[in-house]
């Protein structure tokens, strides 16, 4: 199994109407430092048609649940717990796979700062040969890249240039 992506793709299976995720309030407590609400989530495989698992070839979308962390104040996502309790029964050759996710306001070059993973674990076993794997990933350095655009009816005549851009 191979993560593809942690830029809110998993955030967002979550939320896909057709899911019809479970959520239920866990409890309050604090993380990375910052009081958070904690919640539970499931989705049963009948409404998974967003989070797929491929192994050797075959896609499967299994049950999913988890606990999902989100900041009291800000309402910002700060960790999340992904987990496919029955993947083994669904014939995949998976018997468990799991992420953990941290989130965190990251400053960017700009002054500004952007929700993004600061750290992602993903842990999967597999059946036959009995192995597990585990990959953790650290995201440092991110960086905001802008560009300005125009599009333009097709007149035959070339465009007039663009203005030059001001220095940052």
């Amino acid at each position: 199994m191979w993560s593809i992506g942690e830029f809110g793709n998993y955030l967002l299976v979550l939320f896909v109407e057709t899911s019809k995720t479970e959520f239920r309030f866990a409890r309050e407590e604090r993380i990375q430092n910052r009081s958070a609400l904690a919640y539970d989530f499931r989705v049963d495989a009948a409404n998974n048609r967003s989070y797929e698992v491929r192994v050797n070839g075959a896609s499967y979308f299994p049950a999913f649940e988890g606990r999902l962390w989100i900041d009291a104040i800000t309402a910002h996502p700060l960790r999340l717990e992904f987990r496919t309790p029955a993947l083994a029964a669904s014939g995949a050759q998976l018997t468990r796979s799991e992420l953990t996710i941290q989130y965190a306001d990251v400053p960017l070059g700009d002054g500004t700062t952007f929700v993004l993973p600061i750290d992602s674990e993903t842990r999967a076993c597999r059946r036959r040969p009995s192995q597990c794997s585990h990959n953790q990933t650290t995201f440092r350095g991110c960086r905001k890249f802008t560009a300005k655009s125009r599009i333009l009816p097709d007149s035959g005549s070339a465009p007039p240039p663009l203005p030059p851009t001001p220095p940052e």
